[in-house]
């Protein structure tokens, strides 16, 4: 270690420059993490919240969400079979549409919105009111409208019945909550398109059972988004890993003649292994140190404008990992240590 601390020193500028590189990975991956986490939030976090009250599975008869079909001959046999066991399978009907405030404006956008509607019988409906639209606050200030105002959803007339219903979104669209009879006559469909229940062993012929996560898939574009965001947080983890063992590697071949002549004086392989695992060390973790601090307080600052998740999750454990590919990638350039020969201190000569 006295070595690394002498070398980092006398090198500043060096280790500085790499350090400052591998902050900068961090720093990238831990914003795109976050980032990463907040747009899958943008698009799951309806069915999350019926997870968080009591869902376990979700049943579908297609790998897409919304052009899921499930009869009423499908849904009668699942919430018989599920109340044997003293649990429920109700449907769920969902879709997106678009929202106006009546007697706006022609020149006025109107508003994307997600109908997540299942009946009120079960738990995890809260947001589904007896009568009316029930809002998020959000959209009911987006749309200028309070408790008792009528908006067009799908060009159909609804009474706002509430404007505090839960901030949930689906597919990046807020979630409205309606009543389940007039969700499939806005959204012009006579079935469910899925079944929710809190059984783990309940089976409809025709219908394939998730878990609420393996669900997150059949959500219209979440996996092609979700997939390509963490793509690029693995190429930026293979640089992190990279870009210190070519440091390393460089600076253990323009050292050799030093670590020779230590050699030569009686150091052992281990003791400069383990030196040149201590510089690793000084790099990765101030490196990796710089890059976290760095990528909260800016995502402090970005959760405000975009979709952002300021978790310990999303922000510590990409800084985690680059520390551990960092280490990986320094194993192979540090072990050339061993193969230093002591006679090239002495100019080849014994």
């Amino acid at each position: 270690m006295l070595l690394a601390r002498r070398d980092a020193a006398f090198a500043w500028g060096r280790f500085a420059l790499v350090g400052g590189v591998i902050a900068l990975l961090t720093l990238l991956v831990s914003l795109l993490s976050g980032l990463t986490a907040g747009l899958g939030s943008q698009s799951t976090s309806a069915l999350e919240d019926a997870g968080k009250n009591g869902v376990t599975r979700v049943l579908t008869s297609g790998e897409n969400l919304g052009l899921s079909t499930v009869t009423a001959d499908q849904a009668k046999a699942a919430e018989a079979d599920a109340s044997r066991d003293g649990k429920q399978a109700l449907p769920l009907t969902v879709g997106m549409t678009r929202l106006e405030r009546k007697g706006a404006p022609s020149t006025e956008t109107p508003h994307q919105a997600a109908v997540f509607a299942a009946p009120r019988t079960s738990s995890w409906a809260a947001s589904v009111p007896e009568q009316g639209l029930a809002l998020p606050g959000a959209l009911a200030g987006e749309l200028g409208v309070k408790t008792g105002d009528t908006v067009l959803v799908n060009g159909t007339e609804m009474t706002v019945s509430k404007t505090d219903a839960p901030e949930t979104s689906y597919a990046h669209a807020p979630v409205v909550g309606l009543p389940e009879a007039k969700a499939r006559e806005v959204l012009h469909t006579e079935n469910a398109n899925a079944l929710l229940t809190d059984s783990d062993s309940l089976s409809v012929d025709g219908l394939t059972s998730r878990t609420v996560k393996d669900s997150f898939n059949a959500i219209p574009g979440y996996r092609s988004e979700h997939g390509s965001l963490l793509m690029i947080q693995v190429i930026l983890y293979v640089i992190a890993g990279l870009v210190v063992a070519a440091f390393l590697t460089i600076w253990t071949l323009q050292r050799t003649r030093d670590l020779s002549l230590l050699r030569a004086l009686g150091a052992s392989e281990g003791f400069l292994f383990r030196d040149g695992l201590a510089q690793a060390a000084i790099v990765l973790i101030g490196g990796t140190l710089v890059g976290g601090l760095a990528g909260w307080g800016l995502g402090a600052l970005a959760a405000s404008a975009v979709p952002f998740a300021l978790t310990l999750q999303a922000l510590a454990l990409p800084a985690v990992l680059v520390l551990a590919v960092g280490f990986l990638g320094s194993l192979g350039a540090v072990s050339r240590v061993r193969t230093v020969n002591p006679l090239a201190a002495l100019g080849g000569n014994a």
